[in-house]
């Protein structure tokens, strides 16, 4: 899910920073290389059906906070702090000197049991 109020950059940042932390935590996700007729190989894609949604900052803060209490889900977030940080060290300070609480998201990913992110994210549009 990405914030709807960003601008089509951004959300296309936050959606493949996410997927890239999703894929760096939880294996198998994507498929081995194939190959085409002529020898060309060609690499893994995603094995599973991912979703952009569209949400307002406010929705991303509180699914968040539900995913990161339920016991089924894990939710990843890229806070509008991590998108504004022009390299690790500098987004790890800062990380290490906010609260939890005041932290806004650019986007988040939900993982876990289809039924339990569809419980909090069903209602949610696709990002058009």
């Amino acid at each position: 899910m990405v914030d709807q109020d960003l601008p089509r950059g951004l959300q296309a940042n936050a959606a493949a920073a996410l997927g890239l932390s999703l894929g760096a935590q939880e294996e198998g996700l994507c498929g081995p290389a194939v190959t085409d007729r002529a020898g060309g190989v060609h690499g893994g894609i995603t094995r599973v059906n991912l979703p952009v949604l569209a949400a307002s900052g406010e929705q991303l803060r509180e699914l968040y906070r539900r995913a990161r209490e339920s016991a089924d889900l894990r939710a990843l977030g890229f806070s509008s702090l991590a998108q504004r940080s022009r390299d690790y060290e500098t987004y790890r300070t800062a990380m290490e000197g906010t609260d939890p609480g005041a932290l806004g998201f650019s986007g988040i990913c939900l993982w876990g049991p289809p039924g339990a992110v569809n419980a909090l994210a069903g209602s949610l549009k696709t990002l058009k």
